[in-house]
């Protein structure tokens, strides 16, 4: 009888813990139409969430709650809501924002409710055409709500005109109160870095300020929290697809801002983002379609402490999850396996578990979980999240004690853009001559307009600018996102320009224009090699030699004069620098297995030249920057008589010109 009881009772709770799951796969998803000031106004609702979308302003989410924990994040005024359309290229506020686009209710099951919404962009901004490259661009913005799912998924479509291809960078941003009410102190953004989770707030937040635009960002999400109430919305997207991960104010907005793409004509790109509601964690390690995690360490700096994990669904519900740690040292070295906590499965409600440390490095420390689990239909999904944790570290905010560089920054990974492309990347010789100078800080001294005069291509040369910003890294004039128009130059000279600058699409056109068989002059600059961040990319790769990673990688030569190196080559026969010409600052760099050393100062390279890729592109390295003053009897090598000349004659090879080195 006893047994029977004790089943009996056991199958009542298992039978308790179960209904509210079933409750929410019977529950059906709904769509109403309302109006709102005499404006359709479109209500979603399931087990979780219930929202409001107003195709009149903007196509935006204008109300949202989250049923576990019932508050209207959402302020009810103009500029406020979630999934709010921009273009990068128009300044806030845009033309896409509180305007009015066109909607249809694409399916209506119990199951899933879709809805679309469409608008054509003007390009029209502040009252005039800003930018043609955003005329006649169709947007797109589908929702789409599941009865099984807490996640609101938005997609947005970009798709251009069949007679004009596009550029583009776009902008989502979220306007919200995490917990229904604004504090400024106590509403958080957390998001990944290579530094760890930042974690930040609209007051100063230690040496990065408000740190409102995140450009190490290591993953594509973010999340905006109440660290009171433990609510908030997490917003997902695809860390490849991500230029700047931006939270207004610290706390104010999430943003995402999305890499600049070229699309052909005819063609679209689509955007994917998520919105999941956060309930009963108060700060976040993760956010992903597998999963939310939150964390809390404590240390005694003597190796022990404790480390509790919590997880809550997020898009999907896991069957299984297990979270496997180890602890590093924050500077170098010693790292210790701590153990691995598993979850069943993962509800709407948070569950926590807790991990004794023992053995662990003083601090400051470094906590990565790798996670690993099975969905309901059985696939395995795996995914890992880092944080800095200072600990008794007494400069805290994971800085040296320079105030400024970071104790522990972690690698980047690579992001894989998608972008369309050519079905062949072939370079074409123009019959004129057309080249792209690519012009940074003081590279006209080095004369590339007047070498490309004397190769006979005046006036066919773009100039494409870069200029500073109050953090070094500044941005380009101009970038032709255009493969067409690209793989028409017969050569680029690429003076001193950053990654940051060129963006990862500029990169990535580069280097296809290197594998198209293009040709290119890089030039030795205050913003070259070191300082332009271009060692470990794939362009940076294609080049013949080897240089530092260094920001200030530029060295004093004391005033050396160029000589002729190992190696030769039929265009330097045809032009001789004087005895007098003279290096000051030399980019330190090593020529690379199968290519040329052409001209040396001081025994070090100063001109190397290689081919590269499939079409055999060629590449001048030119190693000296135009800096420095000279002694007596010296000339500045880039003031030589010759020098222009020889410019040219770099110029002439790397557009494979080699007509022009042939002796009758």
């Amino acid at each position: 009888m006893f047994r029977i009881r004790l089943l009996l009772l056991l199958a009542s709770l298992l039978l308790a813990a179960l209904a509210p799951m079933a409750a929410h796969a019977a529950e059906p998803v709904t769509v109403t139409v309302t109006k709102v000031d005499d404006k359709d106004v479109i209500q979603l609702e399931n087990y979780r969430v219930r929202l409001r979308i107003s195709p009149a302003r903007g196509g935006a989410i204008t109300s949202y709650s989250d049923k576990l924990a019932p508050a209207e994040l959402i302020l009810q005024k103009r500029f406020q809501g979630l999934c709010m359309d921009h273009f990068q290229e128009q300044n806030w506020p845009g033309e896409l924002l509180e305007v009015p686009y066109d909607y249809t209710i694409v399916k209506q099951t119990p199951e899933e409710v879709v809805l679309t919404l469409k608008r054509v962009a003007s390009g029209i901004w502040q009252g005039k055409l800003a930018n043609k490259l955003l005329s006649n661009i169709t947007l797109e913005k589908t929702y789409l709500l599941r009865a099984d799912s807490p996640a609101v998924i938005c997609r947005v479509k970009l798709s251009v005109p069949a007679d004009e291809p596009k550029v583009f960078s776009y902008w989502i941003q979220h306007v919200f109160f995490a917990g229904g009410d604004y504090d400024a102190a106590t509403d958080r953004t957390f998001r990944p870095a290579a530094r760890g989770i930042r974690n930040t707030g609209a007051e100063k937040n230690g040496p990065y300020g408000k740190e409102e635009w995140l450009r190490d960002f290591t993953g594509g999400w973010m999340a905006l929290v109440d660290t009171v109430k433990k609510t908030g919305l997490a917003t997902i997207s695809d860390y490849n697809d991500l230029r700047i991960n931006y939270a207004c104010g610290g706390n104010v907005t999430n943003e995402l801002m999305f890499n600049t793409t070229y699309v052909p004509k005819g063609q679209s790109r689509t955007y994917t983002v998520a919105l999941v509601p956060e309930t009963g964690l108060d700060n976040v390690l993760y956010a992903g379609a597998e999963a939310l995690l939150g964390y809390h360490i404590t240390t005694d700096n003597r190796g022990a402490g404790q480390l509790q994990l919590s997880a809550v669904r997020s898009e999907a519900a896991l069957q299984g999850l297990t979270l496997t740690v180890s602890i590093a040292s924050a500077e170098g070295g010693k790292e210790v396996a701590v153990g691995a906590v598993t979850f069943a499965a993962l509800t709407d409600a948070v569950q926590t578990q807790t991990l004794a440390l023992t053995g662990i490095p003083t601090d400051p420390i470094v906590v990565r979980v790798a996670a690993t689990g099975t969905a309901a239909d059985g696939t395995k999904v795996a995914f890992h999240s880092e944080d800095f944790f200072p600990g008794a570290y007494k400069w805290a905010d994971n800085i040296q004690t320079d105030m400024r560089s970071p104790l522990y920054s972690a690698p980047r990974p690579p992001q894989k853009l998608t972008l369309a492309k050519p079905a062949v990347l072939h370079a074409k010789k123009s019959y004129e001559g057309r080249h792209l100078f690519f012009e940074g800080v003081q590279d006209d001294a080095f004369d590339v307009a007047g070498a490309v005069k004397l190769a006979g291509y005046e006036q066919k040369t773009d100039t494409i600018y870069y200029r500073y910003n109050y953090s070094w890294y500044g941005e380009l004039s101009d970038f032709p996102y255009d493969y067409d128009k690209l793989l028409g130059y017969d050569c680029i000279i690429l003076g001193g320009v950053s990654s940051s600058g060129l963006k990862p699409i500029g990169l990535e056109m580069l280097h296809d224009y290197l594998q198209a068989g293009g040709g290119m002059v890089i030039l030795g600059s205050f913003g070259g090699y070191g300082r332009s961040q271009l060692f470990g990319s794939a362009l940076g790769n294609a080049f013949p030699v080897t240089f530092s990673k260094e920001i200030m990688d530029l060295r004093p030569t004391g005033g050396k004069p160029l000589t002729i190196g190992p190696d030769n080559a039929d265009f330097l026969a045809f032009t001789a620098l004087s005895p007098q010409a003279s290096c000051y600052f030399l980019h330190p760099a090593t020529a690379k297995p199968g290519t040329k050393v052409l001209l040396q100062t001081g025994g070090q390279p100063f001109m190397v030249t290689g081919e590269y890729g499939p079409n055999k592109a060629r590449i001048v390295c030119i190693l000296g920057a135009a800096l420095g003053s000279p002694a007596h009897g010296q000339t500045p090598f880039w003031q030589d008589a010759q020098w222009t000349l020889m410019l040219r004659n770099a110029i002439w090879w790397a557009s494979h010109r080699d007509e022009h080195f042939k002796v009758d």
